[in-house]
């Protein structure tokens, strides 16, 4: 029926939205509205007034048109949202992982003073002066290590428990509470010789960086399989075996529904 044909294509005119989904949506409007009109044909309405009624019972064009277009912008900004929330979460995931390679590196340079300071002290029997200037200077000038600590290494461990050190500099404790959630962490090492054992102190954020990015991948990965399933949704072509596929393979999952599309 021609009146219903430019009814229908009157109400998706200029519609931004994709061809297919748009073109589905057509067909699925014209079958409702020549539906409605054999029914009202049968309980003995002429076809022009069962064209009309069920035009009317649609809602008419201008509030179709309206609804329509209203749905396809709430659909295309829920969509965009979640991918762009996927994609935030994905540079995120990045940036945690170069800050906890980073860490590494830095936990690798932290302990090198260490070594230094076990050297100067050989096999000296007292601390020299010139090794408490040096620590010192480390301390107060390194802002990740904060604390150097000079044990003998004969009695280091003595009945399950640390002695006091010989020597220690250290700077005040740092905030508990962050160390406490894990996003500040305290780390150690120790060199030693037949003598003495150093043992170097410093903060770092190794923990932090992890838990984020196990988090940030989680988030990542959730959002972007949610958008995949909407968006294949509004494709008509979702079933159970893509969602398991975003779901488990993700970003690969979605390039292999797109290669299948396109067969």
């Amino acid at each position: 029926m021609k009146q219903i044909d430019l009814f229908v294509e009157s109400i998706y005119e200029q519609m931004d939205g994709k061809e297919k989904e748009v073109q589905d949506m057509k067909t699925e409007m014209k079958s409702h509205l020549l539906e409605a009109v054999h029914e009202l044909k049968l309980e003995g309405k002429s076809e022009q007034e069962a064209i009309q009624l069920a035009i009317e019972r649609f809602g008419g064009e201008t509030e179709l048109r309206t609804a329509v277009r209203e749905m396809f912008t709430i659909q295309k900004l829920f969509a965009k949202k979640v991918l762009y929330a996927a994609v935030f979460f994905f540079v995120v995931c990045v940036m945690s992982a170069f800050t906890l390679s980073a860490e590494m590196n830095k936990a690798e340079e932290n302990s090198l003073p260490a070594a230094g300071i076990l050297e100067s002290l050989g096999n000296s029997e007292i601390v020299p002066a010139q090794v408490v200037q040096d620590i010192e200077k480390i301390v107060d000038n390194d802002k990740r290590i904060i604390g150097i600590n000079l044990y003998k290494a004969d009695a280091l461990l003595k009945s399950g428990v640390i002695n006091e050190p010989i020597y220690s500099y250290r700077e005040a404790n740092l905030f508990s509470f962050w160390n406490n959630i894990g996003f500040l962490e305290y780390n150690s090492h120790n060199y030693s010789n037949d003598i003495w054992n150093v043992q170097t102190e410093w903060k770092g954020y190794g923990s932090g960086a992890l838990l984020i990015l196990l988090f940030s991948i989680g988030a990542y990965w959730v959002l972007f399989a949610i958008w995949a399933i909407v968006n294949t949704y509004h494709q008509k072509r979702l079933h159970f075996g893509w969602v398991i596929l975003f779901s488990v393979f993700n970003v690969l999952g979605y390039l292999l529904y797109v290669v299948s599309r396109r067969r």
